[in-house]
């Protein structure tokens, strides 16, 4: 079975985005750690599972090259 896990970069507040990690390759690896997942799955593991398809969308002035 296959299922679709959503997850979600965190988001800084006044206070921290002047020591948030707002690079585009720290927004990317946030976003695949499991702490940021809105689904619990006991057996899965980021690192080691694999991804049939992966869809990340940025806002800004992002390039492709950067992500």
């Amino acid at each position: 079975l296959h299922f679709m896990i959503s997850a979600m970069a965190p988001v800084a507040t006044k206070e921290k985005i002047e020591t948030a990690n707002l690079s585009i390759q720290g927004i990317t690896e946030t976003c695949f750690s499991a702490q940021n997942f809105f689904t619990k799955i006991s057996d899965f593991d980021p690192e080691e599972d694999k991804y049939m398809a992966i869809s990340v969308n940025y806002r800004g002035d992002v390039k492709a090259k950067e992500a």
